[in-house]
């Protein structure tokens, strides 16, 4: 499913139509599939959605390679309307995940910033190896107090 950027919705005519407000980018996103599923214009699965994003990846890829970012933030933009949708494939809502992977990270970098402190290191002063090894390190500290709490 590839949404113009200037289709809406209005699913009940079979029309979509423009659909801005107050709602998030995502949020918005996310309305356009259900309208367009509705007026019968939707992927079959999320393999199907899948099968879209690694074709806007492709994309991406080929347009960076070609020097066009003006290209390449285009296809982002595809990209992220597919991503936008996939929750809904699995029975989930885009804004919630999205905000439940943000606390995720925040939680994550807070740990990451502990283990440095701790240490006397400088995040900045860090190459990206040993910022991975320190991410790492936050993920398996998480993990192990999430899975102590629920135990």
């Amino acid at each position: 499913m590839k949404v113009p950027s200037t289709a809406t919705t209005a699913a009940s005519s079979g029309h979509l139509r423009k659909r801005r407000g107050k709602a998030s980018a995502l949020v918005r996103a996310e309305r356009l599939g259900i309208d367009a599923r509705r007026a019968g214009f939707d992927w079959a699965d999320i393999h199907e959605v899948m099968a879209k994003v690694h074709e806007e990846l492709d994309e991406i890829d080929a347009a960076l390679g070609r020097g066009d970012f003006d290209s390449a933030a285009e296809e982002i933009g595809d990209l992220m309307l597919a991503i936008a949708n996939a929750p809904r494939f699995i029975g989930h809502r885009a804004e919630k995940i999205l905000n439940s992977s943000c606390d995720k990270f925040i939680a994550r970098f807070d740990e990451l910033k502990r283990i440095a402190a701790a240490h006397g290191l400088k995040l900045k002063s860090m190459g990206p190896a040993e910022l991975e090894s320190l991410w790492q390190q936050a993920k398996r500290t998480l993990a192990r107090r999430t899975r102590s709490i629920r135990h």
